[in-house]
């Protein structure tokens, strides 16, 4: 992305011409629902476990949000690289969501699918991101990803939900995210 090429420019003190950027591709996921259509009352990330990438907050914002639908499931996909780091399994014990948050360190193509196919909403809360890959996989299963405003970097928002810049656990946060998760509805970001 620009937003990367930049970076390099300013931390590497590379000459412009030297860096090519070449647009990202994101691999389409089967994204049909099962059962005609209808998804579960999940909540779905796919990534690294990274800190910046604020999973203590989205499980904090999936309890707050998800009191009334208790069904809803929470499901982490990703090798845990956080340093110093996030017991995120006695995170979400702390919050009562233990039961119903799943944490998987890797999935195969096939059970990703799956995971995409059957979530509700997907979410990216990340600080720093040169490009978020993974909230494009969830537009190409038809998910609406919820993502924070600072992983845009200046770009527009896409389709989606827009957190409020790290105020996880705010109340708009887990009032986004209760919407999509109880009624299988999509929220879009408000305006500018």
């Amino acid at each position: 992305s620009q937003f990367s090429r930049s970076e390099i420019e300013r931390r590497l003190d590379l000459e412009p011409s030297r860096i090519v950027v070449i647009p990202p591709g994101v691999t389409s996921r089967n994204g049909s629902a099962r059962n005609g259509g209808a998804r579960e009352p999940m909540v779905l990330f796919v990534g690294s476990l990274f800190n910046r990438r604020g999973l203590p907050d989205l499980i904090a914002a999936f309890a707050q949000a998800t009191t009334d639908p208790a069904h809803a499931r929470l499901a982490i996909v990703g090798g845990d690289r956080t340093w110093p780091r996030q017991d995120l399994a006695s995170i979400a014990g702390a919050h009562g969501v233990q039961a119903r948050t799943e944490f998987r360190r890797y999935a195969p193509d096939r059970e990703l699918d799956d995971l995409y196919a059957r979530a509700s909403v997907f979410s990216f809360l990340s600080e720093y991101e040169g490009f978020g890959m993974t909230p494009l996989e969830a537009l190409s299963a038809g998910v609406p990803p919820l993502r924070s405003a600072s992983l845009a970097r200046g770009r527009p928002a896409s389709s989606g939900v827009t957190s409020k810049r790290r105020t996880l656990p705010s109340r708009s946060s887990a009032t986004a995210v209760g919407p999509v998760v109880g009624s299988f509805c999509f929220v879009s970001a408000p305006p500018p």
